[in-house]
């Protein structure tokens, strides 16, 4: 049972990447990658490639394992993108997504890429490692340029930690649903995932409550507006995200937050 839930765009004039699915036996948040190139600008691929795995989870046997929804979820993306690639293919990786699923009948949470998820006292963060670094490199150039005595707001406005990090986030297609490195993670974009890279977690054979949500929120609370009121409060003391919160991207000007947002709180 759903007890609340959100989805949020940072934007206010446009959709987000992110989309909230929920049926009676699969519940999701799934994140569209932010797209690295210039073919997505228009339509996004992630949110596309998002789309298809909550069309997947809409056909999905109740009864299905990982394994299944991997396989469903990737025959969906190939066929959706199918002719859609560019001429001389994606120069940065196809369009992809993350996601964290629960299925009821399995009482299992699925976490393929970055997201978090708490079924107990204690929340779990899935985090990129090459996302990690590439936060840190960010980190310091801004912290250095906040030192020479530039504003956060031309910092906000002109992000030269963003751009110092972006070969780095541009090559991590490469590690992408790669096992075997120590930058290896895990995404949805029609091909394998080895499970090696997936978090899984048994949720207790007793009713309970949970939350899964998106990257969006960099602290999952014990509910909604507890998760919200870190983010807003994060926002507000490290409004570049690069002292308290170390991220890749900040709250642009005209936007609501740093990121899209989505959240489910559920009873199982």
């Amino acid at each position: 049972m759903v007890i609340e839930t959100q989805c949020i765009s940072k934007r206010t004039d446009a959709p987000g990447d992110d989309i909230v699915f929920i049926s009676d036996d699969f519940l999701a948040v799934i994140d569209g990658a932010t797209s690295k190139d210039e073919y997505t600008k228009a339509v996004s691929g992630g949110r596309r490639c998002a789309e298809s795995v909550a069309n997947a989870l809409s056909a999905l046997p109740r009864q299905s394992d990982l394994e299944g929804f991997l396989s469903h979820a990737n025959d969906v993306i190939n066929c959706t993108e199918k002719g859609l690639r560019p001429t001389g293919g994606w120069p940065f990786g196809p369009p992809s997504c993350s996601a964290v699923v629960v299925s009821a009948e399995r009482r299992e949470i699925w976490g393929i890429g970055e997201g978090s998820f708490r079924v107990s006292a204690q929340p779990h963060y899935l985090l990129n490692p090459l996302e990690q670094v590439a936060a840190t490199v960010r980190s310091i150039i801004l912290r250095a340029k906040l030192l020479e005595g530039v504003s956060v707001r031309e910092l906000q406005a002109d992000d030269p930690g963003r751009q110092a990090a972006l070969p780095l986030l541009r090559a991590a297609h490469l590690f992408r649903n790669r096992a075997g490195t120590q930058w290896g993670f895990a995404a949805l974009d029609g091909s394998n995932v080895p499970e090696e890279l997936i978090d899984t977690w048994k949720i207790p054979e007793v009713e309970i409550e949970g939350l899964i949500a998106s990257d969006g929120y960099p602290v999952l609370g014990e509910d909604l507006q507890s998760s919200e009121g870190a983010l807003a409060e994060l926002q507000i003391k490290d409004p570049l995200l690069c002292t308290n919160y170390l991220s890749t991207k900040c709250k642009q000007p005209g936007e609501q937050s740093f990121d899209d947002r989505s959240l489910i709180r559920f009873k199982i």
